[in-house]
């Protein structure tokens, strides 16, 4: 009877050692996060709020899978979205964003630090050259995000593109986000 107590007692108290350490674990401490969202297409951001919920919040891979929007749009007409970056590690973090380049019938008009719903002027802080290169980098504190909008686009009809846009950690750049926006014109 001692005996099987003993084995208990140990036995209880290496799970209960287990647990604590298992729970005090948590968040690692570099992971990038990236959401996207539909906002409005040609003169702003009209179609906000939901039904054009976020997308990808939570969700961490590098092929935007359950992280993409796609939208069908008359050719001619322009496209906006916002998205925000955010650092889910426990870790203060420094971030490359690498954008997509647009091409001749699928062009980036702008891309701007925060959350516009209509054009701005100058004063708006512009990055899309940063974008387009993949040149751009910000450090956030656990927690800390950041928003940008990206407006692009159309010149032609019966088009598809795909616009991945990623973030990785400069902490461990194995730890990388992606989002993407799939366009189709009529």
């Amino acid at each position: 009877m001692k005996r099987t107590l003993l084995v208990l007692v140990v036995v209880g108290l290496t799970a209960q050692a287990f647990v604590t350490s298992s729970a005090s674990a948590g968040s690692p401490p570099y992971r990038p996060d990236a959401w996207i969202k539909l906002c409005g297409q040609s003169t702003g951001c009209t179609i906000n709020p939901p039904p054009h919920p976020w997308k990808g919040n939570n969700i961490y891979n590098a092929n935007a899978k359950g992280q993409t929007i796609f939208q069908r749009i008359d050719n001619g007409e322009g496209v906006w979205y916002w998205l925000t970056f955010q650092n889910d590690g426990t870790t203060k973090d420094t971030f490359d964003l690498t954008g997509c380049t647009g091409n001749k019938n699928f062009k980036i008009l702008r891309v701007l630090i925060g959350k516009y719903k209509v054009p701005v002027g100058v004063s708006a802080v512009h990055i899309t050259r940063q974008f387009i290169h993949s040149n751009y980098t910000f450090t956030l504190k656990p927690g800390g995000h950041v928003a940008i909008t990206l407006n692009m686009v159309t010149v032609n009809p019966n088009l598809h593109y795909r616009c991945p846009v990623t973030i990785t950690s400069e902490g461990d750049s194995a730890k990388s986000d992606t989002v993407a926006v799939k366009i189709k014109t009529f």
